[in-house]
């Protein structure tokens, strides 16, 4: 028991040491998964970018959509009008709309539309 008469976590010093150390090689490999997600994430990006640069040369529209239903399952998609349209991971949606690559250009009863922003240099 402690002065507070609570019981004690640890018997010693080292015993705390060693729960502390368990503690953070877990919030180490807990870190370490998701910078390999956020890094899987930004591929995507990449990928997502070069196949709508793609079609913005080529002169089609461009839409890119985020559904407002669904909750965490949500659905998003892109479309190079009047051709192609291809589903969206939508982790990948909320990252993009969360660091600005993203801007809205409208919204309606189903969802949200945007468009890409330029890519920031530097």
């Amino acid at each position: 028991m402690t002065n507070r008469g609570r019981p004690a976590e640890y018997r010693n010093a080292a015993e705390k040491q060693k729960a502390y150390r368990e503690r953070k090689k877990v919030d180490d490999q807990r870190i370490e998964l998701a910078l390999a997600l956020l890094a899987d994430i930004e591929a995507q990006e990449s990928a997502l970018r070069n196949s709508i640069e793609y079609h913005v040369n080529r002169g089609h529209e461009i839409e890119i959509y985020v559904s407002d239903f669904g909750g965490s399952a949500g659905h998003a998609k892109w479309s190079a009008r009047p051709y192609v349209t291809n589903g969206i991971n939508i982790f990948l949606a909320r990252h993009m709309i969360r660091t600005g690559a993203l801007i809205e250009v409208r919204r309606d009863w189903t969802g949200t539309y945007y468009t890409l922003a330029n890519k920031k240099t530097g």
